[in-house]
């Protein structure tokens, strides 16, 4: 009976009808919520959903944390360091959002064929590369014109982590469950 109410409510709020995973998930609810109290059941789902979430937080924070702690010291570095204008500061601070948007087919693509494992992996790799471009970028102050290109070259990939990071992210939340072809129909389950 709780079964096919859980099956019936599933299909009036997803309108398709379970997969294997789905219908697991329905028995696991129903077998915790048997045998201890909803405060209970809200707890343990409520546990598995932090045990999914919190590494992709702890990802995205990381990431935005390394592509924001430049911002308030990079436009007084090129502009005041290496005696630049201020359009090249803009270039220098819009370079790595440009790179963003630009990156975000080939992050997606990444993403669609090896998973947002692998692209989250991807886009520490590149914030890493980016760091170790703005340190290179500093040995050349001398040549202002080589330091500013090397710096763009590190917002450009910077802006190429952010996506991978964002991209897989995202991917990770939107996944809707497997369906599975061999599920009996929410209407046979009882």
């Amino acid at each position: 009976m709780l079964r096919a109410r859980g099956a019936y409510l599933w299909r009036a709020m997803h309108g398709r009808s379970m997969g294997a995973r789905d219908m697991e998930t329905i028995d696991l609810v129903i077998e915790v919520s048997g045998n201890r109290g909803a405060a209970d059941v809200a707890k343990a789902a409520g546990e598995r959903v932090l045990v999914t979430v919190l590494p992709i937080i702890a990802v995205a924070f990381i990431l935005f944390l390394v592509t924001g702690i430049a911002l308030p010291v990079l436009p007084l570095h090129v502009h005041r360091g290496l005696g630049l204008g201020t359009f090249v500061v803009g270039l220098v601070a819009g370079a790595q959002f440009a790179a963003a948007l630009i990156s975000r087919f080939w992050s997606g693509r990444h993403a669609d064929d090896r998973g947002a494992k692998r692209a989250t992996v991807a886009g520490l790799l590149l914030a890493t590369a980016a760091g170790l471009l703005y340190l290179l970028s500093l040995r050349f102050v001398t040549t202002p014109t080589l330091s500013v290109a090397i710096l763009l070259l590190g917002r450009a990939v910077l802006g190429a982590a952010e996506s991978c990071v964002v991209i897989a992210g995202l991917m990770i939340f939107g996944r809707e469950p497997e369906a599975s072809t061999d599920a009996a129909p929410a209407a046979e389950v009882t």
